[in-house]
């Protein structure tokens, strides 16, 4: 009986393994991957460079609007598709319904095993082209707010030591994430927007992805690195970090005010930040800048 029982668990949790978990507010939805695979299948053609190659590909698989559609799924700002191992893309409404992408189940006519099952997204690099995936977490609100101050990483990090081998990281030089913004935020914990120089962005707890993450000299610039995530999630030319109402900027990526404008995709322009930023960026020739700027 003992022995039934503890096989009854094994089996139970490699079936929890194998399946799908879609969080929508309160509501929890479970998906077996041969249940996703019972939706209409759609193929896709892709090419993509690898190792100098061009590759071209065959995928089948299910569209995901149509398995969100089936829990009545259709009204959304984002989707945050999670891995096994902590890797994390999200994609916005936009992208799902003009890009329709798919859970992929078949790679040029070969099966591929459940835990190969891929997010293919046309038209995205294949960083977003997510696999082991176990969960999709439904994003109903706005990403965050405008922020109402924001302060100038170079003169924060003017105050910080420079690291050398900042754990767990060897053979470099750089800062603790948490050196550029303990002077900021009181409270560390709680999410971060974090915003690259060639737009890629994610939005992160504090604790389960940042706790650990370190500011790596990179080129001149500085990548966000992580023991806690996968290597494919870090930042290359971190620009932009917002918690609630307020951020940090990354001055020497910017060169114009509509660059970060653009970056950031607001809708709305304060002429009275743009008018500040500006100065701030004529100064920055000086090394005379402002500390932070007010929002109004």
């Amino acid at each position: 009986m003992k022995k039934t029982i503890i096989f009854m668990l094994i089996i139970w949790s490699i079936m929890n393994l194998m399946s799908l978990t879609i969080e929508h507010g309160n509501n929890s939805y479970e998906l077996t991957w041969q249940e996703v695979k019972n939706f209409s299948p759609v193929e896709l053609k892709t090419e993509r460079e690898k190792d100098g190659e061009i590759k071209k590909e065959t995928w089948l698989g299910s569209p995901l609007k149509a398995i969100l559609t089936h829990f009545s799924i259709t009204d959304f700002v984002k989707l945050q598709v999670a891995a096994t191992d902590n890797y994390m893309v999200r994609l916005d409404f936009n992208e799902i319904t003009e890009r329709e992408p798919i859970l992929a189940y078949s790679l040029n006519d070969e099966q591929l095993n459940e835990e190969n099952f891929r997010l293919i997204v046309p038209g995205k690099r294949d960083m977003f082209w997510i696999r082991n995936i176990s969960r999709i977490i439904i994003e109903t609100e706005e990403e965050m707010d405008h922020p109402d101050i924001i302060f100038l990483a170079e003169k924060i990090l003017q105050r910080k030591p420079l690291r050398t081998n900042p754990e767990p990281f060897e053979d470099v030089t750089g800062y603790y994430f948490k050196d550029i913004i303990e002077e900021v935020f009181p409270f560390s914990e709680g999410e971060y927007l974090l915003i690259a120089q060639d737009g890629i962005r994610h939005k992160l707890d504090y604790d389960n992805y940042l706790k650990k993450a370190s500011l790596i000299m990179s080129d001149g610039n500085l990548a966000l690195q992580s023991p806690q995530m996968p290597a494919g999630m870090w930042i290359k030319d971190i620009t932009y970090i917002q918690k609630e109402e307020t951020a940090i900027v990354f001055i020497n990526e910017i060169s114009e005010w509509k660059d970060l404008h653009k970056l950031l995709g607001w809708k709305e322009n304060s002429e009275k930040l743009e008018t500040e930023f500006n100065i701030i960026l004529q100064r920055k020739a000086e090394e005379t800048q402002t500390e932070k700027l007010e929002w109004y």
